[in-house]
């Protein structure tokens, strides 16, 4: 009895770290704007059920950490490679100016940093930017318009094609 506990409390827990490594990987690429949490769920249902259920009928439940690391990986190739192929042909949609909604200068962490549909997307700066920030302080973010070259692959998946940021000089 305790021996099956332990090896469900094992399975879970390389579960529960794959989950987590989607989450710090979809969070550390900057130029991927996430509203994806629902296809987690979605797409990690199946790929636990299916190898579970497979197994069981087959009576080799010992060989589930096996198989459900070959049903993930196939789960989310699958995701994946649908997503590629339909923003390969797709082309980009031009957003309207987004907000600016803070100005780093010059430094470590120097960045413009915007609000596009909730999430906080960074661009880098350049000499122009910084010149403008020496002329107008804090203010700047008024002078700056940010434009998103967006390509949708499924509903609530973007991906930033293109960043178009133009510089007022008034």
């Amino acid at each position: 009895m305790i021996i099956k506990i332990l090896k469900a409390c094992y399975t879970i827990k390389w579960y529960i770290l794959s989950v987590v490594c989607l989450f710090i990987l979809a969070r550390l690429q900057s130029c991927y704007i996430s509203g994806t949490y629902i296809y987690v769920f979605l797409l990690n249902i199946p790929a636990i059920l299916i190898p579970y259920l497979v197994l069981w009928k087959l009576d080799a439940l010992r060989y589930y950490n096996r198989a459900l690391a070959i049903c993930v990986f196939g789960v989310w190739f699958g995701y994946y490679f649908i997503n590629y192929t339909i923003i390969k042909d797709e082309k980009a949609f031009m957003t309207d100016d987004i907000e600016v909604y803070k100005y780093n200068p010059s430094g470590k962490k120097s960045g413009i940093n915007c609000r596009y549909r909730g999430d906080l997307v960074r661009f880098s700066t350049n000499k122009k930017a910084d010149r403008l920030y020496e002329i107008y302080g804090d203010s700047v973010i008024n002078h700056i318009h940010v434009r998103l070259s967006i390509k949708k692959a499924l509903p609530h998946v973007y991906y930033i094609d293109d960043a178009f940021i133009e510089y007022d000089e008034d």
